[in-house]
């Protein structure tokens, strides 16, 4: 085993045995327990075979009581550690290395996040931690198991006949050749297969996943799905005809060999010994025995061994994930936001991803405390990736962003996000009851400002009408008393999140895309006024909504074009006239 396989699944273990030692203790206890029923079944046929051949029929019985008794231990050892002990410990062991992984997962900055690189490691990490941890127990049960065992039958063909271990090894090595040969052709056979189930997969989720059920029932969408489902279903059958049959031909082979070698040569020379009296017929029994026992561990024991370089691959991801330290959340970076700012400020900001062109150039603009501005323009224009870099998920490519005098540098991230409300549209809500979906977990729960709240978006004679009221849970996921709400309703408590966090600055990306054009205007109000005490930077495409602003900022190609009061900007007829002129046109306005 190499040093860095070695080295990675020593740390998984030692943070195994941190979190339960007695889950490891256990199978060094269990693995010893596989070894003696193993040794206790080889001999009990030697045992009670040459009884029965000297007549001593108590001693046969004795045999038979020894062989019961230690296998009814055995089964109660194995069952009982299996079924009732090692689930009570295996979920205490996920649920220690999940909640360290998501708690530093909190900690990894957004833009590391939305790398491809990184998150293929990130995903990787996060889908198999739980999981991995358990399979790498069951790797070291095995190992162990396996290792006593071989160790158990080596000393009982040498007691018996040292021969016979050459042969055994002689078998195994056929088996051996006909796996590394299949290997190739089975991982080529495996990944064709793969291809083709992937596109099964995809037919046979669109038609249970329920925003495909509109398109099913009112179009000829199913004969499409039906026709590629025959055909990947015909690939399939192809696949399985032209290479299955080369991997069943050299498995035959193999095992044809093996039970050549492991049976019948095997059998005859321990026959002979038997024949010249060189050993009883108890021993020919257990012989073969042992000789089938040994090829199998041997065998088990090389496909386990690589087990242990699968673990230490998946630890390479996890350990990237775990040791990630984010230049956004730097302890040293200790600087708090003055509790009366007076602005902040953007200096030669620009920002790219790598290997692509930039998003923002030189954007320069300063902020005041308790203004209200809004960005505007076309899509991918830039204006997000603004709010972005004010709010800290990403850091600019070069250039600064200042809070008075303190650079953004200065300021641990956390402490920016803890004074910023936000409202996305792409926001997210969750299976949880409406009182977590709205406080997140961020403020202590006031019920009166909470009610208050959900009644300044609309929401609060809904939730009064529900039996668990604001402990509704959102969606019928996983309560059948839970509430599926309409876009408009699940965006207002994103709204309700903003208003009732209070804080001194409020971002709102699109905050009401999904509301008609009252509610729009209504809840826009509500912003507004919310927002009188407090800094308000708005991107949206609803030019009317954000006529009022003290300033608006029009971006294109990643530079503000134009900027001013909306009546300055129709002033100038520039860009920003233009698209309020085109929308003014389209509603009537």
């Amino acid at each position: 085993m190499k040093t860095k396989t070695l080295k990675n699944c020593m740390y998984m273990y030692k943070n195994i045995w941190n979190i339960c030692k007695a889950r490891i203790i256990l199978i060094f206890v269990l693995s010893i327990a596989d070894a003696i029923n193993m040794l206790v079944t080889t001999f009990f046929f030697k045992y009670a075979i040459d009884s029965l051949m000297e007549e001593r029929f108590d001693l046969f019985v004795l045999t038979v009581a020894v062989r019961i008794g230690v296998l009814l231990i055995y089964q109660c050892i194995d069952n009982f550690f299996n079924t009732v002990i090692f689930p009570v410990f295996d979920n205490k062991i996920r649920q220690e290395i999940n909640l360290k992984l998501y708690n530093k997962i909190k900690n990894i900055d957004l833009y590391s996040a939305e790398q491809t690189e990184f998150y293929d490691i990130y995903n990787k990490a996060i889908k198999e931690a739980d999981n991995r941890a358990i399979g790498m127990l069951n790797t070291l049960r095995g190992f162990l198991s396996v290792s006593l065992q071989m160790i158990v039958m080596l000393m009982t063909l040498i007691y018996l006949s040292p021969i016979t271990i050459v042969i055994a090894l002689i078998g195994t090595s056929v088996t051996w050749w006909g796996n590394i040969v299949n290997t190739k052709n089975v991982v080529n056979y495996e990944n064709r297969k793969t291809n083709v189930f992937r596109r099964i997969e995809y037919i046979r989720r669109i038609y249970y996943l329920p925003q495909y059920a509109k398109d099913i029932r009112t179009t000829n969408i199913s004969n499409i799905l039906k026709r590629e489902y025959t055909d990947e279903s015909k690939s399939l059958n192809d696949i399985i005809v032209k290479d299955a049959k080369p991997i069943a031909i050299v498995s035959i082979m193999a095992s044809w060999l093996f039970n050549v070698v492991n049976l019948g040569i095997s059998s005859i020379f321990v026959g002979y010994k038997i024949f010249i009296k060189l050993m009883s017929v108890g021993d020919f029994v257990t012989s073969i025995n042992a000789i089938s026992n040994l090829s199998a561990n041997v065998l088990m024991f090389l496909n386990i061994v690589p087990e242990f370089k699968q673990h230490s691959l998946f630890i390479d991801n996890y350990l990237i994930i775990m040791e990630y330290q984010s230049p956004l959340y730097d302890a040293a970076a200790d600087q708090e936001i003055p509790s009366k700012y007076s602005s902040i400020i953007l200096k030669d900001v620009c920002f790219s991803y790598p290997n692509k062109p930039s998003v923002l150039k030189n954007i320069n603009m300063k902020i005041s405390a308790n203004e209200k501005i809004a960005f505007v323009g076309e899509n991918g224009a830039g204006k997000s990736t603004i709010l972005k870099l004010i709010m800290r998920l990403y850091d600019p490519t070069s250039g600064e962003i200042f809070i008075d005098n303190i650079p953004y540098k200065q300021i641990e991230a956390k402490e920016l996000y803890h004074n910023i409300s936000t409202v996305f549209q792409d926001f997210q809500y969750y299976a949880f009851s409406l009182k977590d979906n709205v406080l997140l977990d961020t403020e202590e729960f006031n019920e009166g400002n909470f009610l208050g709240t959900l009644d300044q978006v609309g929401l609060k004679t809904l939730f009064e009408n529900l039996d668990n009221g604001v402990e509704t849970e959102l969606t019928s996921e996983f309560s059948e008393d839970g509430v599926n709400l309409s876009g408009g309703q699940y965006q207002k408590i994103a709204i309700a999140r903003a208003i009732y966090r209070d804080k001194k600055i409020i971002i709102m990306d699109e905050p009401t895309s999904a509301l008609d054009p009252i509610a729009e205007k209504e809840l826009f109000d509500i912003i507004e006024d919310m927002s009188h005490d407090k800094t308000l930077i708005v991107v949206s495409h609803r030019l009317s909504l954000v006529k009022d602003m003290d300033r608006i900022f029009y971006i294109k190609n990643g530079e503000i074009v134009e900027q001013g009061s909306h009546t300055q900007l129709m002033e100038l007829g520039g860009e920003y006239a233009k698209m309020f002129m085109l929308q003014a046109e389209r509603y009537g306005l």
